[in-house]
């Protein structure tokens, strides 16, 4: 580790920096102009650090809720909902398993991205109740019909304001 912090301090531009906030509190940043809030939400089934991320970028507010298995009564506390959040970047079991659809409407951001959807060739224990990719897409597009699935590598949508 220590190499490695030496030979980043060598190379020119932004230093990495840890953050760690502590249960429903959130540490703010400054990236370049962009403010950006860290916020602590477990992980889930596994004992590893998950860290939402609350960006303002032109006017827009995005959130980024990580690889979070949180529940609606967890997420209360940050007062999401009273934020105005413009786009939720959520993994697909928020939008599909009816025990997690409370926190979409807790977050209430009117566009939604879902990730983590996982390929085709995954084991049907990564899919949840829907079993395949296909039937997880299908979930998603009833759940949350506006949502947006991206399917392909690296691809690309832009949000505005007005959107």
């Amino acid at each position: 580790v220590k190499d490695v912090l030496s030979s980043l301090e060598a190379h020119q531009g932004p230093k990495p920096f840890w953050l760690e906030p502590a249960r429903h509190e959130s540490d703010l940043v400054d990236c370049g102009g962009v403010p950006v809030s860290a916020m602590s939400f477990h992980h889930g089934r596994l004992p590893v650090r998950n860290l939402a991320y609350l960006v303002d970028l032109n006017g827009l507010t995005i959130l980024h809720v990580g690889d979070t298995e949180i529940t609606a009564e967890e997420i209360r506390p940050w007062g999401l909902s009273d934020l105005d959040i413009d786009v939720a970047l959520l993994p697909a079991w928020l939008l599909t398993e009816p025990s997690w659809l409370p926190v979409v409407e807790e977050i209430g951001a009117p566009r939604i991205v879902a990730m983590h959807l996982a390929g085709p060739d995954a084991p049907p224990s990564w899919f949840g109740s829907a079993g395949t990719l296909e039937n997880r897409i299908a979930e998603i597009r009833r759940q949350a019909p506006a949502a947006w699935i991206p399917t392909e590598p690296l691809e690309q949508r832009v949000f505005g304001v007005q959107d």
